[in-house]
Parts: C-alpha cells; structure tokens; sequence
C-alpha cells in the first residue's frame, strides 16, 4: 500500500501564526540644570550666611570694661591727639558779662599731692600738647548752654602704670576715665562738657589702681 503525502499550507492570514511582539523602548533620562535658578540660591544663601556671621560679631562682642557712665562722654586720649575745641578754646568761647568780675578773675584751685605730679591744670583747650589757660575758679555759662573743660597733667616716673580722673559734679562721680601712662615723663588730659543742667560745683581727681589721690582741682560752673 502506498504512503500517504501529507502537505500542509499554512495561510499568512492566519491568525494562529503570530509575529513575535517588539518590546517598547525605555524612555532615555535627560538632566536639565537650571544655572541661573543655581546661581541664584547660591547669592541668597551666602548672603544670609554673611548676614548671621556680621550679626554674631556684634551680639557677642564684649564690651569693654572701662566704659564710663552715662554722663561722661570722653576717653583718655595722647595730647597730641586731643582736638582743639571751637567752644572752650582760649579766645573762642563768647562769655556773658560777669556779675561779679573778682570772682571770675580767680584761677580756679589746684592742688598737687604726689611727687609723681609734677603739673595738674584746668583748662579750657589743649594747643600742640599744652594747656592754652588756666580757667576761672567761677566759670560764666555760654549763651549756647555748652562749655568744655580740659583737665590736664604731667607725670614722672610712672611709666606701665594707669591712672584715672574722676569727675566729680555736687560731689557726685559722673565720669571714670582711664590713663594709661606709656614713659617715665608723659603728660595726658580727660575733659568734660557741662552744659546748664549740669551747672554747680565741680571736682576732678587723679587717683592711681589703689584710688590714691595723686591731685584734685576743683571750679564751678554758673
């Protein structure tokens, strides 16, 4: 018996032969960088930064020890330094008449208790490392209401010690000024404004560390 052939065809449109799927393509991760948005945080951040840093330097800055009280507004200060004043300098200061001019013409009191002094002077300018005058026992107000008093001093053989003027107003410390003496003949001087509230009696003393009085003068403002 003969052997059967057995062909079979198979139809392209068959939707039993199926083509293989094709798997999708995986999106691609694309960095965009915004410099400009960067560049931008970076300035805010480093000013803040800047800020906070400038604000702690002042927060906690320590004050100085040696700050005077609220009436005195001065600092020890070289001669060579001190400003002539436009107001208190000799010949400068425009003065109400006298009422009495005995009183007026007498120097005002200084008294010297230590070697180490060799000169102690109120005055009303300093001129080149100098006293310009000696200023009155009475001092007149100015008509502006403001006058400055100089008080100045000579030192020997004091030098690395401080001194200190004490400005005394109706036997009230209102002033503490530190001096630091740097030679073995060194000179110096505070001063103080007065103004009419602050009119009466007056006192400055040198004292040393061991608040010593080394000299005082004393005048009044009227």
């Amino acid at each position: 018996m003969p052997e059967k052939l057995v062909i079979r065809v198979i139809n392209p449109q068959s939707t039993d032969q199926k083509e293989p799927k094709k798997e999708p393509k995986k999106p691609k991760m694309v960095v965009v960088y915004h410099w400009r948005r960067i560049f931008a945080a970076l300035f805010v951040l480093i000013a803040l930064l800047f800020g906070l840093f400038w604000g702690g330097l002042h927060v906690f800055k320590k004050p100085s020890d040696n700050t005077p009280p609220a009436y005195a507004k001065q600092a020890a200060k070289p001669l060579d330094t001190l400003p002539i004043p436009i107001e208190g300098a000799s010949g400068s200061k425009a003065k109400p008449a006298p009422q009495n001019a005995a009183e007026t013409s007498v120097i005002a009191s200084v008294s010297i208790l230590s070697s180490k002094i060799k000169r102690a002077q109120l005055t009303s300018g300093i001129k080149e490392g100098e006293p310009v005058d000696h200023i009155a026992q009475i001092i007149p107000m100015t008509d502006k209401g403001l006058i400055k008093v100089y008080f100045f001093m000579e030192t020997a053989d004091l030098n690395g010690s401080v001194l200190f003027h004490d400005w005394y107003w109706k036997d009230k410390r209102i002033a503490h000024v530190r001096m630091p003496i740097k030679h073995d003949l060194d000179t110096a001087a505070s001063s103080k404004f007065i103004d009419r509230i602050m009119l009466g009696p007056w006192e400055v003393r040198i004292v040393d560390e061991s608040n010593r009085v080394l000299a005082k003068a004393d005048f009044e403002v009227r």
